[in-house]
């Protein structure tokens, strides 16, 4: 039971199993950022690329919010704050990478909400 003012986290595993062995992988909310995008239709502009051959991702773009303490990924047996995770903030000059999309829900059970 989590009382009024309590702080909890959610925590999630995701998993796939490849030839025996289990593989660890994330799923991330991403995008083409707006520089890379904008990158792309130049290029391409440039390039004489035709529109049935042109990159649709380009069409849009996403942008971001990810604020420290916001989510972690666990590896190598240590937790990192997704700001300040490598293999993600080498990728933001191209991609918008929003935080993990986890949810929880609550209810209050009737027996403790009368008291």
């Amino acid at each position: 039971m989590i009382g009024a003012g309590e702080k909890f986290a959610i925590v999630a595993e995701e998993t796939a199993v490849e030839n025996g062995k289990k593989q660890y992988e994330y799923a991330v909310n991403t995008s083409y950022s707006k520089t890379h995008a904008e990158a792309v239709k130049a290029a391409e502009a440039e390039n004489g690329i035709s529109s049935n051959d042109r990159d649709r991702n380009a069409d849009e773009y996403g942008v971001a919010v990810v604020n420290k303490g916001e989510s972690f990924i666990y590896e190598n047996g240590a937790w990192t704050d997704w700001t300040e995770y490598g293999p993600r903030t080498r990728l933001l000059n191209d991609y918008a990478i929003d935080n993990f999309s986890i949810k929880a829900y609550m209810t209050v059970r009737m027996d403790e909400a009368q008291n």
